[in-house]
């Protein structure tokens, strides 16, 4: 890629900002950044060279600012409210509607890989959206805390089988569980809402396990946890939370680790792949 310029197609949330500060760090000159009214936050514009903003839906005029920047290589980063594919085409332009109604199904992945596939039609290539941050790809092993239960290590055993399944079906990669028992299953409401359910189910004791998709495509919907996940986690009572290791990003580290820690909430990397 080229690391002198780079597209940045910013979602919601802080993953835009570590990226743009993680891709300053690796030495691009300059950063193009599309934001979306209401999900994108405002204050990425201290981190990159050109801020334009679009409502959801324009896909036509984020390729032409690209275009007319000279973007060769952009990322997908951060997410954006997966409601869209509800709207019933309203606000999408209509390059983005004609690509939604030839999809089989407005599953993430499906919408996701399409609107990916446009823009490199243009000549734009994306790359994976972890390129400039894999140091914060949650390792294998212990993170927080110190040795798991038998109990615990049952329900993330369980736990993984659960939400690799839902992943592969592309529902979510997100689940809690309790006693082998599911509590909460991620949909379209999102990571942070699952585990608030699964306090108002369950009450306390439970495990939150985040896994990638089978065949994750790195390039958009990367498995991410931050401080944010860690407060609702404490609201619910949650006990351990397993994360798929080397797919799931890990963003505000240090204070994620603190917190966890003073509330008695261990975190493991594992590998979906092993039985603990």
């Amino acid at each position: 890629m080229n690391a002198e310029k780079i597209g940045l197609i910013a979602g919601n949330n802080t993953f835009p900002i570590q990226f743009a500060k993680a891709a300053r760090a690796e030495g691009v000159k300059k950063i193009v950044a599309v934001g979306f009214y209401g999900e994108t936050m405002k204050e990425l514009a201290k981190y990159v060279d050109e801020l334009h903003w679009l409502k959801v839906g324009q896909l036509s005029k984020l390729i032409k600012i690209f275009r007319k920047s000279g973007v060769k290589s952009a990322v997908m980063v951060g997410q954006i409210n997966p409601k869209i594919v509800l709207k019933n085409f309203i606000g999408l332009d209509f390059r983005l509607i004609r690509l939604i109604f030839r999809l089989k199904d407005r599953r993430a992945d499906t919408v996701l890989k399409s609107i990916a596939d446009e823009i490199e039609k243009e000549g734009i290539v994306l790359e994976d959206s972890t390129i400039f941050i894999k140091e914060l790809i949650a390792p294998e092993g212990i993170i927080t805390g110190r040795t798991l239960s038998r109990g615990q290590k049952t329900d993330i055993n369980f736990g993984i089988r659960m939400a690799k399944g839902i992943s592969g079906l592309d529902i979510g990669q997100t689940v809690v569980v309790k006693n082998k028992s599911v509590v909460a299953v991620e949909a379209m409401d999102g990571t942070d809402e699952t585990i608030k359910r699964s306090g108002r189910i369950a009450g306390s004791g439970t495990v939150v396990v985040k896994v990638a998709k089978p065949m994750q495509d790195m390039r958009f919907d990367v498995p991410v946890i931050g401080l944010e996940t860690i407060k609702n986690a404490v609201s619910a009572g949650v006990q351990v939370i397993a994360l798929e290791a080397g797919k799931t990003v890990f963003f505000d580290k240090e204070k994620v680790i603190d917190m966890a820690e003073k509330n008695n909430i261990k975190i493991i990397g594992v590998d979906s792949q092993k039985v603990l």
